[in-house]
């Protein structure tokens, strides 16, 4: 299936892979969608993060998180770099 190596190679590339991105990319049902990534989990062996999407492995859903859950007050969200820098902590 074309449609399932292009979404295991997206996934590979990109690190992360939603529901929407498939139906965007594909032009596929929603309900399609989900079950391509179904199988592409199997497949691929990545991992389902919540509702957050398909990620290429433990260390895309941390760099996800980081990215997600950290702040910095002149810039607004930021990665890791600003909570290395920060001597109060990950805290806002």
């Amino acid at each position: 299936m074309i449609i399932l190596e292009r979404i295991i190679g997206l996934v590979k590339e990109q690190g992360r892979i939603t529901t929407n991105d498939v139906v965007a990319i594909f032009g596929v049902h929603r309900t399609t969608a989900e079950k391509y990534l179904q199988i592409a989990l199997v497949r691929g062996g990545f991992i389902r993060h919540g509702r957050c999407g398909v990620f290429r492995d433990q260390r895309a859903v941390i760099d996800y998180d980081l990215k997600r859950y950290s702040c910095n007050k002149t810039t607004g969200f930021s990665a890791l770099p600003a909570l290395e820098r920060s001597d109060v902590g990950p805290y806002c």
